[in-house]
């Protein structure tokens, strides 16, 4: 009868152990989902904090494109006035080349300022796509 007590008792114990080791196993498989989504949370605000500084970044360009755009502006007035002087004489021909080299330059970088808008566009789409996902 002893034995068979013994038994018995082995018997509860073994299927406590096997039940408290599925416990554990659950609990490892829900702590390892955790740890992937801290992961892809991260990986997320690495990502939002990139787009944040090419932000920054494209403003700075953009400013220096209006700065650009406001010499440009110049530099057109001062060929209108130019014409206008060529026209009562050719006494200005040197600082319409001079200028209108300089209207190439902003040209130029106008056209980088535009690169540089869309480059900040594709910054803030991807940012909202960032904070949908989380």
């Amino acid at each position: 009868m002893a034995a068979t007590e013994k038994l018995t008792r082995a018997e509860v114990a073994c299927d406590n152990l096997r039940t408290e080791r599925d416990l554990l196993k659950a609990v490892e498989a829900r702590l390892m989902q955790e740890k992937e989504t801290m992961q892809k949370g991260n990986q997320s605000q690495a990502l939002l904090l990139t787009n944040l500084q090419t932000i920054q970044v494209g403003t700075l360009t953009l400013q220096r494109g209006n700065q650009s755009q406001a010499l440009l502006l110049t530099s057109l007035q001062t060929i209108q006035v130019g014409t206008l002087t060529l026209q009562r004489g050719n006494q200005s021909q040197a600082l319409l080349l001079t200028n209108l080299q300089t209207i190439q330059v902003g040209t130029l970088t106008l056209q980088r300022g535009n690169q540089s808008q869309t480059l900040l566009l594709t910054s803030l789409q991807t940012i909202q796509v960032g904070t949908l996902t989380l």
